[in-house]
């Protein structure tokens, strides 16, 4: 039976507050403040807080905006003849006869000013479109729909209610989905350790979790007895572990997979079948793959889209459409986990597998070969694309392993390596070099060529040296019998840097300039450059700078002239050379333009990037920014560790050499706290702060302001900014001022606030005067 409250007195008090729904409060109150939003539906999967944010509007919106408020709760209701009568009931109304129900409520609110909220209206959605008559009649009524589907009436307006952020805040908090977390496992265990090690199993719970509120107040039932690094490692089997809801909550609530099977119950058998298959997917897909993934068997007919459609529409599917990628389909943890319970057909799980592996494998092998090739356009196309599909290439690769031909083996493979590299995926490269290797004696000598000249490069950066010059030394050889000139050329300049790493420089760049010449005969002015460019870089490991500028400065025509984003990336190695001489401002030119092809997503390779940020620090270093020095220092080492790369010789040794350029210039102890706040950051974060390193010029009203140390342990560039705060200027005229952008303005006053022991910007500037600090001259 329907049930209603028509006064704010008798809305039902949730038992705990709610939280992280701020914004969403805001947008979904001046929404319905709009005189042409007559109709809102608050759509979103089980579990989302669909009702809750409904019960919070209806606790606070004024009601000079929208009247009496009723609720009528619809979860009970499914049989489609009932709604009406029972939404009349709910609004006292005394039923008649021979009137149909929606006609006695359009003579009820006919004048009346009235907020109605229908929750949980999923199972009867289809039943509501005299909703639409009843919204005509009746000019003061609105109506707030909660629901896991849309209703498709003309008049409705779609509001989504997303999940809880996982991402943390600007000001150093927690994220709304963990402040969830703590707030309701502290209610039941008041001593829930929240040390450093304790916040982040909690963020990675709340990750794992999708940000979704059901789940993570169900996980937070189980803190009473178990760690939050416990609780994490036991969330593989999420939907056994998610149960336990409160007793008081409705039945489907109690636990995750009660949850999902109302939803799953409400499809029909064609959209549960393809609900089924989805789960093949990790991480999602491009749209363009359900159908022959899904449909391989051609079960669903042609109506593969129509059913994908239907499974968006009831909150079971997310759908994104970005330039970079084109349209791609997701499930939410939870929900793929439990989709792919239901696949216990053994049949269907095989044939699933083989189509899902065959299509993705062919988005690599039907590319040609040069589309695949280290630093081309082309590859940075496809890597930027295909980035969210490493999980679902993987699982291609692994499915080919057991059952697929040679060729296609090692041609994905080849293909994959070149992706993997660009992605900085050192454990996947290392993996599939390993295990393709024993196939490649297998696949023709062309395809075999390609790949051991890659699998020969991947063991010689990451594993051992002579084993990999063997491999390479085969792939020449191939090369030569097969007249691939560039790939014996491109081989012989990989050998060459091996060798420069075993202590062999003399060999070494007689062979680099072997594979110059080879290529130089192909016509090929931008190779002959890139494979200088690497000979310069074994020489600025070896110190030798001047010789190494020489070499980079006669590359760079060509390679700008042909490949403008390497010529970026190539730029990045005088960075180094241009900071010896203390030309600051040039190498903060460099830098700025090297480090800004880094900035969209996906990264470009984390080595790279790290060794960028490194020079970002020293560069902060040269500028006087302890602060900022460390912070680059700790995020290019959390790059390093990330990458599983930390320990390569030539890793360590540009972190050594930064670090003995640091601890010259920084106060050791500044230098290991702020390489702490450094090792949490966000790759966009980092990015941003070394942009705003590079981005410095040399500057008068800063270079003259500056105070002797204060008491407080303030650094200088924080001193900097207090000095113009207390000169009255905005964040962005700090920023301005400074070089730098507004958030990291932001970031540096939040910790301003915290070492002065203030709270505002009139408290630090007071602070500021009894420290001593003067206010900056004007500008």
């Amino acid at each position: 039976m329907a049930s209603f409250a028509t006064d704010r007195s008798t809305i039902p008090i949730p038992a705990t507050p709610i939280v992280g729904r701020d914004l969403a409060l805001a947008e979904l109150t001046a929404l319905i403040s709009r005189p042409e939003a007559r109709l809102i539906t608050l759509i979103g999967p089980g579990g989302v807080g669909k009702t809750r944010l409904a019960l919070e509007l209806a606790r606070t919106i004024d009601r000079e905006t929208v009247g009496d408020v009723v609720l009528v709760q619809l979860a009970s209701v499914s049989e489609g003849d009932a709604v009406f009568p029972g939404i009349a009931r709910a609004l006292g109304i005394t039923l008649v006869e021979s009137v149909s129900a929606s006609e006695l409520i359009v003579d009820a609110l006919a004048t009346r000013r009235l907020l109605l909220i229908l929750d949980n209206a999923e199972q009867i959605a289809d039943h509501l479109a005299p909703l639409a008559d009843v919204l005509a009649h009746c000019p003061h009524l609105k109506v707030l729909v909660t629901s896991r589907v849309m209703l498709r009436l003309a008049a409705e307006v779609v509001f989504p209610v997303e999940p809880l952020s996982t991402d943390d805040t600007l000001d150093g908090a927690l994220a709304p989905a963990s402040e969830l977390f703590v707030a309701r496992a502290s209610a039941m265990r008041p001593d829930l350790p929240l040390e450093a090690d304790d916040l982040r199993a909690i963020d990675d719970i709340c990750r794992q979790l999708d940000g979704l509120p059901l789940a993570i107040e169900l996980a937070a039932a189980r803190a009473r007895f178990l760690s939050p690094a416990a609780l994490r490692d036991r969330l593989v089997e999420r939907l056994s572990v998610l149960v336990g809801g409160p007793r008081d909550a409705p039945e489907r609530h109690q636990t995750l997979r009660a949850t999902l099977e109302w939803s799953y119950d409400l499809l029909d058998v064609d959209e549960q079948a393809l609900f089924r298959r989805l789960a093949i997917f990790r991480n999602g897909a491009p749209w363009d793959a359900v159908e022959p993934v899904c449909n391989a068997d051609g079960a669903l007919g042609d109506r593969t889209e129509e059913f994908l459609t239907s499974l968006i529409d009831h909150s079971l599917v997310r759908v994104s459409d970005r330039p970079a990628t084109g349209p791609r389909i997701r499930m939410l943890n939870t929900i793929h986990g439990f989709a792919a319970e239901l696949v216990v057909d053994r049949a269907e799980r095989d044939e699933l597998a083989e189509a899902h592996a065959l299509w993705f494998a062919h988005l690599v092998i039907d590319k040609p070969d040069a589309d695949w090739r280290t630093g081309t356009p082309e590859l940075r196309y496809w890597t930027v694309r295909y980035e969210p599909d490493s999980a679902n290439l993987s699982l291609a690769i692994a499915w080919l392993v057991e059952r697929g031909e040679p060729d296609a083996i090692v041609r994905l493979a080849s293909g994959l390596m070149s992706f993997w590299m660009e992605l900085g995926m050192y454990a996947e490269l290392r993996t599939w070099a390993r295990k393709a290797l024993p196939i490649a004696d297998l696949a023709s000598p062309e395809v075999q060529a390609t790949f051991l000249f890659k699998a020969g490069a991947i063991i010689g950066l990451t594993e051992n040296l002579d084993e990999a010059i063997s491999i390479t030394r085969r792939a020449i050889a191939l090369g030569r019998q097969t007249g691939d000139i560039r790939l014996v050329a491109n081989a012989t300049n990989s050998l060459g840097v091996m060798r420069w790493k075993l202590g062999q420089p003399g060999e070494g760049e007689r062979l680099q300039r072997e594979a110059i010449e080879i290529v130089k005969e192909l016509g090929d002015d931008l190779g002959g450059g890139l494979y200088m460019t690497q000979i310069a870089e074994q020489l600025l490991e070896a110190g030798e700078f001047d010789r190494a500028e020489s070499i980079i400065r006669e590359a760079l025509p060509a390679i700008r002239e042909h490949r403008p984003d390497a010529a970026r990336l190539v730029q990045g190695s005088l960075v180094q050379i241009v900071l010896r001489r203390r030309d600051l401002d040039e190498a903060g030119a460099l830098l700025e333009d090297s480090i800004a092809i880094h900035v969209d997503p996906p990264h470009r390779n984390p080595v790279v990037l790290a060794e960028r940020l490194l020079d970002a620090a020293r560069l902060a270093a040269a500028r006087e920014r302890p602060d900022d020095a460390g912070q680059l220092l700790g995020a290019a080492l959390a790059k390093l560790d990330a990458s599983g790369l930390s320990r390569l010789d030539e890793v360590r040794r540009a972190v050594e050499i930064a670090m003995q350029d640091l601890n010259g210039s920084v106060d050791a102890d500044l230098l290991q706290r702020e390489s702490g706040f450094g090792r949490a950051m966000s790759t966009p974060a980092a990015i941003e702060l070394a942009l705003d390193v590079s981005r410095m010029r040399s500057n008068p009203e800063v270079n003259d302001v500056a105070n002797p140390p204060d008491d407080v342990g303030l650094t200088e560039r924080q001193r900097e900014i207090l000095q113009l705060l207390a000169s009255g200027r905005s964040n962005a005229a700090i920023a301005d001022a400074l070089f730098i952008s507004e958030r990291t303005v932001t970031t540096h006053l939040t910790r301003i606030y915290d070492r002065l022991g203030v709270e505002s910007r009139a408290e630090a500037i007071a602070r500021a005067h009894q420290l001593g600090i003067r206010p900056a001259p004007a500008a």
